[in-house]
């Protein structure tokens, strides 16, 4: 007899992990099930969308029937995900991975044991394919369960009998001390499973090794290292493997307000984003990962020209990310529209440059190597291109829709992209037209600090004319802009205090951004606030900065990108890269407070 899960519809973030292949991920929360899984590569149609539409959007799962305490948590060092599920008499434990490197076909693995009385396990499997809207056959192909439609092939592998219904394949299982029953999901063809629980403890073993392997290469030993490595582990799950590159989440749709429309589609390679993931990784010595993605992007930069150049790419490079809505999906918590693709992908950013170009000043190793005159040639016309273009109002780091504006903190990337090409070339000898570079250099410096500095605020402030405070200018020193006790830079901080402060967490910012409903908190410019503090000397608001933000980290040690301050429930695509990289950074801060700083020769007003 079929015992039916209760399902929890739209499940908190907080109760939610992540497990995944370097291709791509799957969310699953800690009632065991899998809520989201695009198993082809990150930007794909999902298989499994309940997260963002709970009555179409497909899911497997496996749990218990009956009330029950939960406990969940990673295998140490590791990204393989284990919940307890109890009762008073009985636990079962389902572990939940997927094998890293992938090595053929995408595969979702799950191994379910028990201890104690016998007790009864639920399992469902229910895809749905594109994000649900295709709800696909299920039959018996040999010893395997597959779903076919939309040119698609999910196939499940177990070795419990599952009976075949309206569109899924469900069983209730009793488990005795000490059973294991195993489920291999396989996208496409080409597996071969005849013994699933055999076939899923070696790859089990291989994969614990390998995350084991490389967590034992973090150089952080820190206060923090358990919490620094659990953000590193995190960031190495959202990196794309046959490019190096990083997406910004694995997830889109889910809001930045409960019910409102800021529901954007974070799957994409944002290349502000991967610059600031290379600094995280190479302070705790996984220099691997930071060089991938700066040969992902010389590549991206050798082919699209300056003025071609998008704020954002998909994980190969790809152009196009187009933003159109889910009109199927219900959204997460009834938050609609969703959307897919994103619009800001077609929108000029002038701070992106800036970042570039630190990308490549961090990495002389590069830019000396055989490839270092290719890559200035790239770098030379972006710099030529910026002197010519700074001046053009933009989006800004915060993507406002809409008008363009006069953004100070992409000004002040401008005058790093100038500065850094200057230095790069210097260090190196290569060709440039130098005398002119650092005319424009000074004259975008003069501008910043003028037109970007309110006397009446006595701070920068985020457009030109206008008095409005901006989350972003913490930013200045960690990119090298200005140093962190410089006047006016401290001035700023206390401005972005007063200002944005908001029940012990900052905002981006606090002007109409053209869009309708407000966003939560923003998690990385607590941890931006912390390092800043740290690298002040004020180590004691250092400590409060970081315990705050770190206080809306999940139980499993994962950020959202905003929270809700009031309420703390965590918002925004999930788990966030740019939280996570911050958080990193600004552990390291605390821990090197008071150390010389080796870039100190910065430009101050």
């Amino acid at each position: 007899m079929i015992r039916p899960l209760t399902l929890t519809p739209y499940p908190d973030l907080s109760q939610i992990g992540i497990v995944g292949d370097g291709h791509t991920a799957a969310l699953v929360t800690d009632e065991g099930v899998v809520e989201w899984w695009c198993p082809d590569r990150f930007d794909a149609p999902a298989v499994f969308a309940r997260l963002i539409d709970a009555p179409k959007g497909g899911y497997f799962a496996t749990g218990l029937p009956v009330h029950h305490k939960i406990s969940s948590y990673y295998e140490e060092g590791t990204n393989i995900l284990v919940s307890d599920l109890g009762t008073a008499d009985a636990t079962v434990r389902v572990t939940t991975f997927m094998p890293y490197p992938r090595d053929g076909v995408p595969l979702l693995i799950r191994l379910v044991s028990s201890s104690g009385l016998p007790i009864d396990v639920a399992a469902t499997f229910a895809p749905a394919f594109r994000y649900g809207e295709v709800r696909p056959a299920l039959e018996r192909d040999g010893e395997s369960i597959v779903a076919h439609g939309d040119g698609e092939t999910l196939r499940l592998f177990a070795t419990a009998a599952m009976e075949l219904g309206d569109g899924r394949a469900e069983a209730t299982i009793r488990f005795r001390d000490g059973d294991v029953h195993a489920f291999v999901l396989a996208y496409g063809d080409g597996v071969e499973c005849p013994d699933p629980r055999r076939y899923a403890e070696r790859l089990l073993a291989a994969t614990r090794a390998y995350w084991r392997e490389w967590s034992g290469r973090c150089t952080y030993t820190g206060e923090h290292r358990a919490d620094v490595l659990r953000s590193l582990l995190s960031l190495k799950l959202i990196q794309y493997q046959p490019g190096g590159t990083f997406v910004a989440a694995p997830t889109l749709g889910l809001p930045e307000q409960p019910g409102g429309e800021r529901n954007w589609d974070y799957r994409y390679v944002w290349l502000r984003d991967g610059v600031f993931i290379v600094m995280a990784f190479e302070s705790t010595g996984y220099t691997e990962e930071a060089d991938a993605f700066r040969w992902w992007l010389a590549t991206l930069l050798r082919r699209d020209p300056p003025e071609e150049l998008q704020p954002l790419y998909t994980v190969d490079h790809g152009r196009e990310v187009a933003e159109q809505d889910l009109d199927h999906a219900e959204g997460y918590r009834h938050s609609r529209p969703v959307h897919v693709g994103n619009g800001a992908g077609n929108q000029f950013q002038l701070d992106t440059y800036g970042e570039v170009m630190l990308c490549f000043h961090r990495a002389p190793h590069l830019m000396q190597s055989q490839e270092g005159p290719a890559i200035w040639e790239a770098l030379r016309r972006l710099v030529d291109w910026v002197c010519e273009n700074w001046q053009r109002p933009d989006a800004g780091i915060w993507e406002i829709r809409g008008e363009n504006y006069q953004q100070v903190f992409s000004k002040a990337m401008a005058y790093m992209a100038v500065r850094r090409g200057i230095e790069i070339a210097a260090d190196n000898g290569f060709p440039a037209p130098l005398e002119r570079w650092e005319q424009v250099r000074d004259e975008i410096w003069a501008f910043v600090n003028t037109e970007g500095y309110s006397d009446e605020a006595r701070a920068y402030t985020q457009m030109t004319e206008r008095t409005d405070a901006d989350v972003a200018m913490l930013l200045f020193p960690i990119v090298g802009v200005t140093d962190y006790n410089h006047e006016r830079f401290a001035d700023t901080v206390r401005y972005i205090e007063e200002q944005l402060n908001e029940e012990g967490y900052l905002q981006r910012y606090i002007i109409d951004d053209n869009l309708p409903g407000r966003e939560g908190a923003f998690l990385p410019a607590c941890f931006w606030m912390a390092t800043v503090k740290a690298n002040q000397g004020d180590i004691e608001s250092a400590r409060d900065w970081y315990a705050r933000a770190y206080r809306a980290a999940s139980p499993l040690g994962l950020f959202s990108e905003e929270i809700d301050g009031v309420g703390r429930v965590m918002l925004g695509n999930f788990p966030q890269a740019l939280t996570h990289l911050s958080h990193v950074l600004a552990a390291w801060a605390l821990d090197h407070a008071g150390e010389e700083k080796t870039d100190r020769n910065v430009r101050c007003g």
